[in-house]
């Protein structure tokens, strides 16, 4: 059951790796947020309207990371890019900010 203001900013979620589970749904609803699962950076244009951030799992590289990011340019619209990495991945994490990752974080946040 989804409870959202008219004023909830929209997360977009890509997982490529597995679905969304319930603990983070409820996190990031808890803290305001609606969140729209899709399944590709394709999707993006579909979506972006309204949308404040994305979240984007990063296992093998940052190359979906530079796809979303070239999308993003197409689109005009800005948003943010948080990358979720597994925790013991710090250099994939340094990685994704400098190719411009808003915040990166652990999947375990």
């Amino acid at each position: 059951m989804n409870h959202y203001s008219v004023e909830s900013p929209i997360l977009l979620w890509l997982d490529p790796e597995s679905s969304l589970l319930i603990e983070h749904a409820e996190s990031v609803c808890a803290a305001g947020w609606q969140i729209k699962k899709i399944r590709s950076v394709e999707e993006i244009h579909l979506h972006d309207q309204g949308a404040k951030a994305i979240a984007l799992r990063l296992t093998n590289g940052t190359r979906t990371l530079l796809e979303l990011k070239e999308q993003l340019e197409r689109t005009g619209q800005p948003i943010d890019v948080i990358c979720r990495i597994d925790r013991n991945d710090f250099e994939l994490g340094i990685q994704a900010h400098q190719e411009g990752a808003t915040w990166v974080i652990s999947t375990d946040d």
